[in-house]
């Protein structure tokens, strides 16, 4: 069948430390991966169900990463820190509050005036666009 489309917003809840000596940053975001899932849909009532995280593997979720990744991890205190909503026509919310720690090639050659762009590229891991 044809791809399924994964929509993705971040909220950055904090920058730093950035580091030019190892050339990375960290940031603190929540992850937000909308899509639908029409095999999901349901009549039963007109309100979006939050479902818990055991549900998890019963059920299609994106293979979402960060490509620029040095490391990364989802909150987990005092629970998982991963939310989800299903709405009636099969669509999907998954939040989860994560910290990366990124690459971020730096020139310092006009260093400590410069300025830096540091990206966090995100992808599927076993799918493309092709």
């Amino acid at each position: 069948g044809p791809p399924l489309m994964v929509n993705v917003t971040m909220y950055v809840v904090s920058v730093g430390p950035v580091s030019e000596a190892d050339m990375n940053f960290r940031l603190g975001l929540y992850f937000r991966q909308y899509w639908s899932d029409t095999r999901l849909s349901f009549t039963e009532r007109d309100d979006d169900l939050t479902l818990t995280y055991d549900i998890l593997q019963s059920i299609w979720l994106p293979d979402s990463f960060f490509q620029t990744e040095i490391t990364s991890y989802v909150h987990e205190v005092t629970k998982h820190n991963v939310y989800f909503t299903l709405s009636p026509n099969g669509n999907m919310m998954m939040s989860m509050r994560v910290t990366v720690t990124s690459k971020c090639p730096m020139s310092l050659k006009y260093y400590p005036l410069d300025r830096q762009t540091c990206v966090l590229k995100i992808a599927s891991w076993g799918y493309s666009t092709e």
